[in-house]
């Protein structure tokens, strides 16, 4: 049901922003398309953990991930060709399409077998969802975690905010999410985050603290190579999707997920006009971004005081 409504939001939301006559009508509606989107990415991922058994439960989470990159893909090209030859209205119309999928999720989609066993027994409150991430079995996990998702989003945000998208970024990204279960599996979770991380501390500063300013016929191929390790490290978002399921129970996962991921967006937001006030100092957009990867590097740190979950079947 939370999955249906939230994809109502966002679709339905997207598609008003068609009919706007002016920027603060569009921003509004932007607003209220994120509590949609916000609302689709913990449900969806919890969903995705509790339906699937243990054997390929990490693989798909994996999966799940690369669906966004894939969107952003066909997102281009439905804008090559809707966008460019009917305008940016008729753009938003197809961010509307979602919402007919909405009656299939319904009749189909059925809850997970671990939710309908924790209603069996206890069916708690938003409250009590919420206050269970602040008991002190799951407080340091969540505020770990929550810091550790604020650096991956100042990480994503630095650059795709400020830098268009570029397609072997996306490719990268989509290999890495397919790279990460496997890392994770073989080397833990804290591991293979901090792999991810590490590379895109190294990506960050190198491609725009050196590649962006090159000059002459190399520079573009060899940024566009940069941006490719910079997807690829963007990857680590994968991460979360099968780790954050597996540090709380039932009750409380869809809620830790959604708190862990929603904070960090709050708090990143900051960032973004840091960056931007940045740019407008050092005259350029590169120097700024690069220095976001000090923030990455002090990311790393956080990793130990994490909770390795490799072997551990998902809490109930």
């Amino acid at each position: 049901m939370e999955l249906a409504l939230s994809i109502v939001a966002y679709s339905v939301f997207t598609l008003l922003c068609g009919l706007v006559t002016s920027v603060y009508q569009l921003a509004i509606l932007r607003v209220l398309c994120g509590f949609g989107l916000g609302g689709e990415q913990p449900v969806g991922s919890t969903f995705v953990a509790e339906s699937l058994p243990e054997d390929r439960r990490v693989k798909f989470a994996g999966y799940l991930h690369t669906g966004y990159y894939v969107g952003f893909l066909l997102a281009s090209v439905a804008n090559y060709t809707i966008g460019a030859n009917f305008g940016w209205r008729w753009m938003f119309a197809f961010g509307g399409v979602p919402a007919l999928f909405v009656g299939w999720i319904m009749s189909n989609v059925k809850e997970s077998h671990k939710f309908e066993e924790m209603k069996r027994t206890k069916k708690p409150s938003i409250i009590q969802a919420f206050g269970g991430l602040f008991t002190s079995k799951y407080k340091n996990r969540t505020i770990i975690m929550s810091l550790v998702y604020l650096v991956s989003i100042i990480g994503q945000w630095a650059g795709s905010i400020y830098v268009p998208t570029a397609l072997t970024q996306i490719v990268g990204t989509v290999i890495g999410c397919l790279l990460a279960p496997i890392l994770a599996e073989k080397y833990g979770r804290r591991v293979a985050m901090a792999i991810f991380m590490s590379l895109l501390t190294v990506t960050t500063a190198v491609s725009f603290g050196w590649a962006f300013f090159i000059m002459g016929s190399n520079a573009l191929p060899i940024f566009f190579g940069m941006t490719a390790l910079l997807g690829l490290a963007g990857a680590n978002f994968a991460m979360y999707t099968l780790w954050l399921p597996e540090l709380f129970e039932t009750s409380s996962r869809g809620s830790g997920m959604g708190f862990i991921s929603s904070i960090g967006r709050f708090v990143g937001v900051g960032m973004v006009f840091l960056i931007a006030a940045g740019v407008n100092h050092y005259g350029n957009i590169g120097t700024p971004i690069a220095l976001t990867s000090i923030v990455l590097f002090a990311g790393l740190f956080l990793l130990p005081f994490t909770v390795e979950t490799r072997g551990q079947p998902l809490p109930h």
